[in-house]
């Protein structure tokens, strides 16, 4: 079975599926494979009928935690069923196990698949999961914001963490991920990242698929500079213990973890996306499109910044106002916090000073 799984784990990573379709499909089909054993059958000889009673024994079972381990539990009698996400996903992991098989000229496998294709097993059918309609994020009120914070008050971390997402409207996996690599002073396509607790300002790089190599610097204030470095300590004590996937979805983690509560003091729940709608509808009142767009690490035109006509005519007053603030982050980071820190324009300071 250790022989079949590999192969078709390699035959996943070769039809390009991402790492956690990879670990989730693999959890599933060594599962089901564990199930066929207790049953007296074979992964390589399974029919439709062992794949409906493996759904219904996922049916009856509860996981539950002790400690650090999870345990799983029959109950015969529960109402509760799977999700029809996880039963979907059950049987796409099956289905892509059956294509493998078939792909290695298997003709047992292949006759299943043709069946399949021809819809002649109800078991194998994808639900269609009720549609949600999803809303746009809205920027939270400076009061909203206020509370939000006052709901990690009792962790010191948790509330650096929301403060500084609140502060930079950055992505989440930029304040982790990211940050880390700054913290490490990594050096991505040639580009120095760093953070300077001295002069309160970090190098990151933009986490954005589509347009990688692209860095903005930072700054902060003193007033959460104890925020900023207990939140680097923190992401840099987890970095050692936690999944590179998880990791990089920290903040997320942590919002969801009190969702709840936040709901009950502003009325919704929340993730990260809408402090940076919050932060982009905040800044817009106070600087120009350009330094928004900066400021959140928006997409701009690469070649317009490693052009030296380009270079040269924002020197002489004209060109892109984004190559103008990106041909030289450093100096947009000054200005940024000329603007926002030294004159106080930066909507934080009057969430922070709210009573």
């Amino acid at each position: 079975m250790m022989r079949f799984l590999k192969k078709y784990i390699q035959h996943l990573e070769r039809h390009d599926k991402s790492r956690r379709t990879i670990e989730t499909y693999s959890y599933f089909i060594t599962d089901f494979a564990k199930f066929l054993n207790e049953n007296s059958k074979n992964i390589l000889r399974f029919t439709p009928y062992d794949v409906e009673e493996y759904l219904d024994k996922l049916n009856k079972i509860k996981r539950i935690k002790i400690g650090k381990e999870k345990y799983d539990v029959m109950e015969v009698d529960r109402n509760d069923k799977i999700s029809t996400y996880t039963e979907n996903t059950v049987k796409s992991a099956v289905i892509s196990f059956i294509k493998f098989m078939a792909s290695t000229g298997d003709e047992y496998f292949q006759q299943m698949l043709r069946d399949i294709k021809n819809e002649m097993y109800d078991i194998f059918k994808i639900k269609t999961r009720k549609k949600v309609i999803k809303t746009f994020p809205r920027a939270l009120t400076k009061n909203e914001v206020k509370k939000v914070l006052g709901v990690f008050n009792d962790r010191a971390e948790f509330y650096s963490g929301v403060v500084l997402l609140f502060w930079t409207g950055a992505r989440a996996g930029e304040l982790t991920e990211k940050l880390y690599l700054a913290l490490n002073e990594e050096v991505i396509d040639g580009v120095k990242c760093y953070v300077d607790f001295k002069n309160q300002k970090f190098k990151i790089e933009t986490e954005k698929r589509d347009d990688k190599g692209r860095f903005r610097v930072l700054p902060w204030c003193d007033e959460i500079d104890e925020e900023v470095k207990t939140w680097c300590n923190f992401i840099k004590e987890k970095k050692k213990t936690w999944k590179d996937e998880h990791f990089r979805r920290l903040l997320d983690t942590i919002i969801r973890q009190r969702a709840k509560r936040i709901e009950d003091v502003i009325g919704y729940r929340i993730s990260p996306k809408y402090a940076r709608y919050t932060v982009e509808t905040e800044l817009r009142k106070v600087l120009p499109q350009h330094y928004v767009d900066y400021w959140l690490g928006h997409k701009y035109p690469k070649e317009l910044i490693e052009s030296e006509d380009i270079i040269l005519k924002i020197h002489r007053g004209v060109g892109s106002p984004m190559a103008t603030v990106y041909s030289d982050p450093e100096m947009t980071c000054e200005h940024l916090r000329d603007e926002l820190i030294v004159k106080r324009k930066h909507y934080m300071f009057e969430v922070l000073y709210l009573k």
